[in-house]
């Protein structure tokens, strides 16, 4: 079972004592809330008071501001830490995905008992309606199989999110870290279920066949067989047995979809010709005998000693863009297709779900199409992992940790240099942050910047601190000719 966690339960670290403006009745027992609107605050003589965070303020807080309260300004260093921990943030994510769901349950053995159907029914007729065990269909068979698989994958993605999020959010905040660590243990047990499941579903023989199949290259193709003459001239015969090819290979990479699948792809060649009109027949079963000569020869290339897994390498979970929400849910799993996802579950041996980096033992003829330019998973081999995207968390590389002192929260003279890791914490954890900000450095003086130049300028060796950002400053220091002019190439 999971560990329940509220937000009282929770290290305040070197925020701890930091001054909050809360509401409440003119009760001293009375709950305090983050918001005179709060729906739980039913007076219309609400206190307004300054108080000091700590456990107890914490206990007090009403149920639905501890959940889903907005503390303050979100570009502060409170503000940040505070709202990663609500809403879906830290306390949710940690608190996910430790066990099934209540109302999406299954047991290993139906588990177990679906992959089996699915690998012995994968070049069965679909539409085969003889009965199987339990009075139904084998074609319902599947379906039901294929229904549980869709639903163990999902869940397995989703406990990866909800892992890598987790993680993600406790490197800003490493005084979090042995508190949480219970959490994480269970949560990792349950990805790791998951995962046993999902792989049973997965064929790594299918995996090996599929990869060798992508890289062969295009065979010479029957463009003189007389079986073909009802597709017309030689390029329009040309063009059919080459589409017929890309489509073949595109298929064979899909591991998941077996030969009988793959086989009625020679319908694809006869596309706009009448069933009745003599050579079509012909045209379709010397298809299908090309198709059947393609998947001997992918197999066949696939060598005993391509089905070891000796290569080592480092893959990084791409990040999914904005644009690309997963019904309102960023999923950064999103983009990697079938294969791919089959590959992570059968041959991932290390994972740091936080950073999204893995490394993964495969067979070569794999590693060969990860590192291919066509692949949905930027690889690296496991001794050049430098040369992966950099997403700012490579090895020795940690987030910025997010304390009083760098941010507006504090005096100013009690601030300390920014960093390139604290603008990258304050881009992930405060995205309602300023894009303006008033800096200081002992070589530029006091100056208005946006955030990037402020960004591009710590990565030539800039030394500064953020006074205040655009919210916190009057018209007069943020006038017209700011916003209009680019700050100086040095800056500084």
């Amino acid at each position: 079972m999971g560990i329940e966690l509220s937000l009282a339960d929770v290290p305040l670290g070197p925020f701890e004592g930091s001054l909050v403006t809360v509401y409440s009745g003119r009760s001293k027992v009375a709950n305090l809330h983050l918001s005179r609107r709060c729906g739980q605050l039913r007076t219309s003589d609400a206190r307004t008071v300054d108080v000091p965070l700590e456990t107890a303020m914490l206990r007090r807080l009403c149920s639905r501001c501890a959940a889903w309260g907005v503390w303050g300004r979100p570009g502060t260093g409170l503000g940040m830490f505070l709202g990663a921990l609500g809403g879906t943030g830290l306390l949710y994510q940690l608190q996910s995905y430790v066990e099934p769901d209540e109302d999406e349950r299954w047991t290993d053995r139906e588990a177990r008992e679906a992959a089996g159907l699915l690998r012995t029914e994968q070049d069965a007729d679909p539409d085969d309606e003889e009965e199987a065990e339990g009075g139904i269909s084998r074609r319902e068979a599947r379906e039901d199989a294929e229904e549980l698989r869709g639903l163990i994958f999902a869940h397995w993605r989703g406990a990866g999110r909800s892992l890598h999020r987790a993680q993600a959010a406790l490197a800003h905040f490493p005084w979090l870290e042995e508190w949480a660590k219970p959490s994480l243990t269970v949560k990792m047990r349950y990805l790791e279920t998951l995962r046993a499941q999902a792989a049973r579903f997965v064929d790594p023989e299918e995996l090996v066949v599929a990869a060798a199949a992508t890289a062969l290259p295009m065979p010479e193709l029957p463009h003189a067989d007389p079986a073909f003459a009802v597709l017309g001239g030689n390029t329009r015969l040309s063009r059919a047995l080459v589409d017929l090819w890309h489509r073949w290979q595109s298929a064979a990479g899909r591991p998941w979809e077996g030969p009988r699948t793959r086989a009625y792809l020679s319908y694809e060649i006869v596309r706009g010709i009448r069933s009745n009109r003599k050579g079509y027949d012909a045209a379709r079963d010397e298809a299908e005998r090309l198709i059947a000569s393609w998947e001997e020869q992918a197999r066949a290339s696939a060598t005993p000693a391509d089905r070891a897994p000796r290569c080592r390498l480092t893959a990084q979970i791409p990040e999914v863009p904005e644009a690309m929400p997963r019904h309102g849910v960023r999923d950064f799993l999103d983009g990697l297709d079938t294969w791919t996802l089959g590959v992570l579950l059968t041959w991932t041996v290390d994972a740091d779900w936080g950073s999204g980096v893995l490394t993964l033992e495969v067979p070569d003829v794999v590693a060969e199409r990860l590192l291919s330019p066509m692949s949905s998973l930027p690889c690296s081999p496991a001794d050049a992992a430098p040369d992966l995207p950099d997403r700012d968390r490579g090895p020795g590389r940690q987030p910025g940790i997010v304390r009083p002192g760098v941010f507006d929260d504090t005096p100013v003279f009690d601030r300390r240099p920014v960093t390139l890791d604290h603008i990258r914490a304050l881009r992930t954890l405060g995205p309602g942050a300023d894009e303006l900000y008033l800096v200081f450095s002992a070589s530029g003086g006091a100056e208005v910047l946006p955030l990037a130049t402020i960004e591009k300028l710590l990565a030539k060796g800039w030394l500064g601190v953020l006074i205040a950002g655009a919210r916190d400053l009057p018209g007069s220091v943020l006038g017209p000719e700011e916003l209009e002019h680019t700050p100086r190439a040095g800056g500084a």
